[in-house]
């Protein structure tokens, strides 16, 4: 028997029936519901025996007076049976079409055992504000921005976790109202455990290193700000095992899924840490942007044999908007001249007026 128990002795079926025994482990600090749980389903996998006290209130300690008693001196940690030497096997607790094909699970690896302690016996709350910053909750892949970056560039496999939002209306004393913007949170009917166990998927595609105990984090975050879970609570053990489940599933199933995900058509967004820095609204970098790439894509594209009018219908072609009225503007900021005629060459001007939009910006 791998797990010796604590504790063993005979109960009343072992007159009649022979060799009947409860087991006893004892640990040496007080468990939770779900601590419990995890530990009961690892010792019965290993020892494999019946699973007739799975449940807390199942559990009870009588037996007969003459009954025989084994005494091992056994106090375990509850490190000694950890997670992750768990091999369970049973059915996933929530109903999941993408999930039905049977497969050997493999245990994920358990690096940070203060975390998954923590994660057992802290609420939600106090978990997210513990670990907020050691695994940060993500909702896209974009690359964090030096502040003094006014944009950040948009990947072509950016990707991020969509929400649904609603203005909520409250009326002052004064009679007034202002409005604010509210998350729609899942609702029980709406598929909220698989919606998490997709959340955790788009993640991995996200960041295809990210540590199981990060994954199980941002869950948290997730059960806790966006999903409504008065009704029919999701546990944490559910949590726990839709978190398992994802992490080792093959992400390659679901690209269908992921694009779905990717319909962002921006090339660049502000990045609102410039903002904060420089003390600017989004409106007024946005704008800064937009006219310094403008005059990056002139330079790039801007031919300085030929004439406005056949540069502007370059651009055109190009499908880059760019105005009569901008285009004076650059040339005259940059002193090109825009009377060419009958392609008169101007070999040493090309190409030379391009530069980074961002460190003229950041300079």
């Amino acid at each position: 028997m791998k797990y010796q128990p604590s504790i063993a002795y005979t109960t009343f079926s072992h007159i009649t029936k022979g060799n009947r025994y409860r087991l006893l482990y004892i640990f040496n600090t007080p468990l939770n519901q779900n601590q419990y749980q995890i530990l009961y389903d690892n010792i019965i996998t290993n020892i494999e025996l019946d699973n007739h006290n799975r449940a807390i209130y199942q559990f009870y300690l009588g037996s007969y007076a003459n009954c025989k008693l084994i005494n091992n001196l056994i106090i375990y940690n509850y490190d000694d049976i950890s997670i992750s030497n768990s091999i369970k096997e049973k059915p996933t607790p929530y109903n999941i079409q993408l999930q039905m094909e049977k497969r050997d699970k493999v245990v994920v690896e358990i690096k940070d055992h203060e975390y998954i302690t923590n994660f057992w016996n802290l609420s939600h709350k106090d978990l997210i504000e513990k670990y907020r910053e050691k695994y940060p909750f993500f909702e896209n892949n974009l690359e964090e921005a030096n502040e003094d970056i006014p944009y950040i560039t948009i990947p072509e496999n950016y990707c991020c976790i969509k929400r649904y939002w609603f203005k909520e209306k409250t009326k002052l004393n004064n009679g007034n109202c202002v409005y604010s913007n509210r998350v729609c949170k899942i609702k029980d009917g709406n598929g909220r455990r698989k919606k998490l166990f997709l959340n955790a998927i788009v993640r991995k595609y996200m960041y295809p290193q990210i540590e199981f105990e990060h994954l199980l984090h941002c869950l948290a975050n997730e059960l806790y700000y966006y999903i409504n879970n008065s009704k029919d609570p999701i546990s944490k053990q559910e949590l726990y095992d839709i978190a398992e489940n994802a992490y080792n599933e093959n992400i390659d199933k679901y690209s269908t899924m992921i694009k779905q995900q990717q319909t962002e058509k921006r090339k660049w967004i502000i990045n609102p840490q410039y903002c904060i820095k420089y003390n600017l609204s989004a409106k007024t970098v946005r704008n800064m942007v937009k006219g310094k790439i403008n005059n990056e894509l002139i330079g790039l594209y801007y031919d300085c044999s030929k004439s406005l009018k056949e540069n502007l219908s370059t651009f055109k072609a190009l499908n880059l908007k760019v105005r009569k009225s901008k285009l004076y503007e650059w040339c005259k900021e940059n002193n090109i001249p825009t009377n060419i005629k009958n392609n008169q060459s101007t070999k040493n001007t090309v190409g030379l007026y391009l530069y980074n939009p961002i460190s003229a910006i950041a300079g």
